[in-house]
């Protein structure tokens, strides 16, 4: 537990020992929430008696016959018995009791408001680990509501040092398969599972009555699809279209274009391809609508297929969405799987030379045919 928190607890403590007259305190922590914790309390006037609950005679006898002066914290980490089983209970009642809930004293020392202590309480579980806990305060929220606590105890147990959302789920579907995903087995131990689904709706418009990453991958790459393909999308698509696109989009692209993440998103990729059916679909399109997407390797793959059918038939004027073969082999180059099919676009443009010579010249860098 953080220590600002447990010197909120001795402070209390500490009020309550105050004066000449001997004290003692008795505190039952039901669920042993601090019995790690205990030793590392200060008392200035008082000291600690950890009490064991088979030796309840004997701590009676100890407080009111072998020690009667001195101030002593009773440390009960278990429940307050049941009167016919509290050997202690005559003891306690000229005594005082001390409640330190978790809740109250987490929500105290973060700023969190009242209102959301049930926040706090229902997920009290997480707190439960040292680390844990101070990897939570470390985040230093701005602010806090439901959405907030939730997404900023998932970016702990995604091991991630910011508060968002997207962040989350970049490292979920990076980090961890798919089917059995470790990152959703602990969101499932802390309860957070049903939460982490509600963020996917209301961050990227994913929606499902059995919700799953499989689906949410063919959601985000049909939606994307959906967006960069001039064209009508397939009816088997139209059900994995979001709502929200924007987010989807930007969410591909930081995958796509991103030195750490873009192997990962060809594995996503290439699922989705298959998941989708794309060869299949796809190639219910005009090839002029694919010319600008580069989702899929499987579009480069169609594209060079085109070339080389183009080539063989010596159609030298065979041009798609306005652009002649060498200059589609030069825009191809430059999208994400560029590198992958650099050879097959150089061989391509080339024997696009060898078979019109001077036909095609590049100007300023800019492809165009002469006239």
């Amino acid at each position: 537990m953080p220590e600002l928190n447990l010197k909120q607890i001795s402070d209390r403590l500490n009020a309550e020992f105050t004066g000449d007259a001997r004290k003692l305190v008795f505190w039952f922590d039901a669920e042993a929430e601090f019995v790690d914790d205990i030793g590392t309390l200060r008392l200035d006037n008082a000291r600690i008696l950890p009490l064991d609950p088979h030796d309840q005679f004997y701590t009676k006898y100890f407080l009111e016959r072998v020690d009667t002066t001195t101030n002593y914290l009773v440390y009960c980490p278990f429940p307050k018995p049941a009167i016919r089983d509290n050997h202690l209970a005559d003891t306690i009642r000229y005594s005082k009791e001390f409640f330190a809930d978790r809740a109250s004293l987490l929500a105290l020392d973060l700023g969190i408001d009242e209102r959301l202590k049930p926040v706090v309480e229902h997920y009290i579980k997480f707190f439960g680990e040292k680390k844990r806990a101070q990897a939570f305060y470390d985040l230093e929220l701005d602010s806090y509501t439901r959405n907030s606590i939730e997404i900023g105890l998932m970016s702990v147990l995604c091991k991630n040092k910011t508060t968002s959302f997207e962040d989350v789920a970049r490292r979920v579907v990076t980090d961890g398969e798919l089917d059995e995903n470790a990152y959703l087995a602990k969101f499932a131990e802390f309860d957070l599972l049903q939460p982490f689904w509600r963020h996917m709706e209301s961050t990227f418009g994913y929606c499902d009555q059995n919700p799953t990453l499989s689906k949410f991958i063919m959601t985000a790459f049909a939606t994307y699809a959906a967006k960069s393909i001039p064209a009508d999308m397939p009816a088997k698509w139209k059900p994995f279209v979001s709502g929200k696109a924007g987010n989807l989009i930007a969410f591909l692209d930081s995958l796509m274009n991103s030195f750490l993440y873009s192997t990962r998103f060809d594995e996503l990729a290439e699922y989705a391809y298959t998941a989708l059916g794309v060869s299949e679909q796809l190639s219910k399109l005009p090839l002029d609508a694919l010319t600008d997407c580069c989702l899929f390797k499987g579009i480069d793959l169609m594209l060079i297929r085109w070339m080389i059918e183009r080539l063989e038939d010596e159609d030298v004027a065979a041009k798609l969405n306005g652009k002649t073969i060498p200059a589609l082999c030069a825009q191809r180059r430059k999208k994400h799987y560029g590198s992958l099919f650099h050879d097959a676009y150089f061989v391509l443009e080339n024997a696009f030379h060898i078979i019109a010579p001077g036909v095609y010249t590049p100007v300023s860098g800019i492809d165009r045919i002469a006239k």
